[in-house]
């Protein structure tokens, strides 16, 4: 291991890079990515699949900018649909999960299964369960 590596958040960074770019690989079309992957799901777990772009940008704290490009690729692909209908705010945009979305949903699932089954195939069980726990005790300490 070259000494660049052993630095953690390097080697963190370099695993994500590359599970994004396997990821992208995976699936049928329309391809998603890992981060069009991860704002759908955040979406669906909002009650009735819908949210405030706001909120979206809040819960995967990412810049208005990039939710935003997310949102219109997700769009043009059938997803989502975004619509300004907050009666007392028009400035408040309103993130929908499309009837496509939920015809596709069980593929998305079943790819980012086999997925997830690849990138941790060299940890055993245990292995994987200190790493979750590990992981989320580094994300509690850093919010």
């Amino acid at each position: 291991m070259t000494e660049i590596t052993q630095n953690p958040l390097f080697l963190m960074k370099l695993i994500v890079d590359r599970a994004e770019a396997l990821f992208s690989q995976q699936g049928k079309e329309p391809r998603l990515t890992a981060p069009q992957c991860r704002l759908l799901l955040c979406l669906e777990a909002q009650e009735g699949g819908k949210a405030t772009q706001r909120d979206l940008q809040r819960l995967l704290e990412l810049s208005h900018t990039t939710v935003t490009g997310l949102l219109q690729r997700l769009e043009a692909k059938g997803y989502v649909r975004t619509a300004f209908d907050d009666k007392r705010d028009g400035r408040v945009k309103s993130v929908y999960l499309t009837p496509e979305f939920r015809e596709r949903h069980q593929a998305t699932r079943e790819t980012m299964r086999i997925f997830e089954q690849q990138i941790f195939s060299s940890l055993t069980e245990k292995e994987r369960e200190n790493l979750q726990h590990l992981l989320a005790k580094i994300h509690r300490g850093i919010l």
